[in-house]
């Protein structure tokens, strides 16, 4: 029988395999039932397999493959939909990568959350941060310049 020290920390989850399966499960529920989305088998697997890509994000191929590999059998034209869906009720954000392809991202449940993905743009990898005065000042340079952005999420490729 192992002994644990006191002092030790307990070791955080991977943002790969949720805590408490049960848990993540309810999240995923209220996130549905919140944006007027039936929870279905469907929907339940398209969302958990965005959200373990984290802040890498998922195209609709990629979450096709993993629901896929996970059991849920599903047509590809229903993911699709299905993110669709998603991003129409604020639960994804799409931005597309270099090469064109749309890349989903899970939205923030706090409704002031504001966004910014940097983006690298040799590697295509991101990084999510969240802060609203940044944001803020990111959308007032991009309007000076004569864009006009919907000022839900920026993303900066470099």
């Amino acid at each position: 029988m192992s002994q644990r020290h006191p002092s030790a920390a307990p070791t955080p989850p991977s943002p790969l395999q949720p805590q408490d399966p049960l848990m993540e499960q309810s999240r995923v529920l209220e996130r549905l039932n919140a944006a007027n989305l039936r929870p279905t088998m469907a929907r339940i697997s398209v969302y958990q397999a965005i959200a373990t890509m984290g802040s890498q994000g998922v195209t609709a191929h990629d979450a096709f493959q993993i629901v896929i590999q996970r059991g849920t059998r599903i047509s590809f034209s229903s993911i699709s939909r299905i993110m669709r869906e998603m991003c129409e009720q604020d639960l994804l954000s799409m931005t597309l990568n270099r090469s064109g392809t749309a890349v989903f991202f899970l939205r923030s449940n706090s409704a002031a959350s504001k966004e910014i993905r940097f983006e690298c743009a040799s590697t295509g990898r991101c990084a999510v941060v969240e802060n609203a005065d940044l944001h803020a000042r990111l959308l007032a340079a991009a309007r000076q310049s004569g864009l006009e952005l919907d000022g839900q999420c920026v993303v900066v490729r470099g």
